[in-house]
């Protein structure tokens, strides 16, 4: 996001002065917390976290996260008995006199469940805050989210990552009340101290961390352990954390292991102060995600916190993460190795090469976290902006 960008979120999502003590404001959090613990579930956890210390807000959360790994049927149980519950405690708010339902939208099947509660909690007179963390259908038109739009009318507040995301849901769907921008790094704990600028020796560490798949990168980031020649690389080395997700990519990690052996380290799945030793431990983090959901990864941002320039393909809305000063950009087609090649050699020719490049990088992310927390305070009167509208605007 650049600045003007960063600007002209706070800008839109500034609302009038409200007096000293706000209005008392019933909220229904509806949304999938942890475990397992992933990028929204941690935003999900951090969002039910901020809107239970703000003043004057009474809170009451369902957590929809489903069972996994049980098949099919019982996922799908799980689930609908969740949002259940979360249609119960509608009703049994319908009474309260400022009322707000606060929901995560979810792609896929799980779009019905999140229509029917957006249909009930419009039928109650409840504001409506939908919260998008899938760029999917904000780059590409859905029924479900066109419907759920429609239904909504002044009451729905569509809230967002970013200014490009919030265009292009303008552009799609037309609703009738404009996006409220909330940047994913007010989420990131509080920033952490400068981490020392790892002065690299002849082998490069680049670092990939995702719930490992091809649709992911992972076959993208490996191939750029590969010389021209087809084997391993020794001027660099490829750090590699997270599970994979798919037998393709327990496939694809397997072949390429028996050929770049002790070039690639793997460390499985990290958390805590073993993900902090991953992000420490690289030079830059390599992110060549084509995910059809990807929006703004926690990860990308966690590296930008640890000083670690982003290489990322320019997919969902990485690039106005990136922005200029996080890393390089790359086309999202093309042979990624050499797409990764042309950027290293522009970040070593680049004044200050890789140690400029990593102040750099920790500067964007105190900008963003900066831009996401002040947006972020604002959140609570823009929920009570929706809770006021009379039901005749409603239409």
């Amino acid at each position: 996001m650049s600045l003007q960008l960063e600007t002209s979120a706070l800008q839109r999502n500034a609302l009038p002065a409200q007096d000293p003590a706000p209005s008392r404001l019933t909220v229904l959090a509806v949304l999938a917390l942890p475990p397992p613990l992933h990028g929204q579930s941690a935003i999900n956890a951090g969002m039910v976290a901020f809107l239970a210390e703000a003043p004057a807000i009474d809170l009451s959360v369902v957590d929809v996260a489903p069972r996994v790994g049980a098949g099919w049927w019982a996922y799908h149980r799980s689930r609908a008995l969740a949002y259940g519950r979360a249609m119960a405690q509608l009703f049994t708010k319908r009474r309260a006199g400022s009322r707000s339902l606060y929901a995560v939208y979810e792609p896929g099947l799980g779009a019905l469940y999140t229509l029917a509660l957006v249909a009930l909690a419009r039928c109650l007179g409840f504001g409506i805050a939908l919260h998008h963390h899938s760029g999917r259908l904000s780059r590409e038109w859905g029924l479900d989210l066109a419907v759920m739009t429609w239904l909504g009318g002044q009451a729905m507040l569509h809230i967002v990552l970013d200014d490009a995301m919030a265009q292009d849901l303008r552009q799609r769907y037309r609703p009738k009340r404009a996006a409220f921008v909330l940047c994913n790094a007010a989420f990131i704990d509080t920033p952490l101290p400068p981490v020392p600028v790892r002065i690299p020796d002849r082998i490069l560490r680049l670092g990939h961390l995702s719930n490992l798949s091809l649709e992911k990168g992972l076959d993208r980031f490996l191939s750029c352990g590969f010389g021209p020649d087809g084997t391993a690389r020794t001027d660099r080395r490829l750090v590699l954390a997270g599970a994979p997700s798919t037998p393709e990519a327990n496939e694809a990690l397997e072949k390429a292991a028996l050929v770049l052996g002790d070039t690639l380290e793997t460390h499985g799945a990290v958390s805590g102060e073993r993900k902090a030793a991953f992000f420490r431990d690289i030079d830059l983090f390599v992110f060549p995600s084509l995910y059809r959901h990807e929006a703004q990864p926690l990860v990308a941002l966690e590296a930008l916190a640890y000083g670690k320039p982003v290489i990322a393909l320019g997919f969902g809305y990485l690039a106005g993460l990136v922005g200029s000063t996080g890393g390089i950009v790359l086309p999202p087609r093309g042979a990624f190795a050499h797409l990764l090649d042309a950027a290293l050699a522009r970040l070593s020719s680049a004044p200050g090469g890789l140690a400029a490049a990593s102040v750099k990088a920790r500067a964007r992310f105190e900008a963003l976290r900066a831009t996401g927390l002040r947006q972020r305070k604002a959140l609570p009167d823009a929920l009570r902006a929706i809770a006021a509208t009379s039901p005749g605007e409603r239409a």
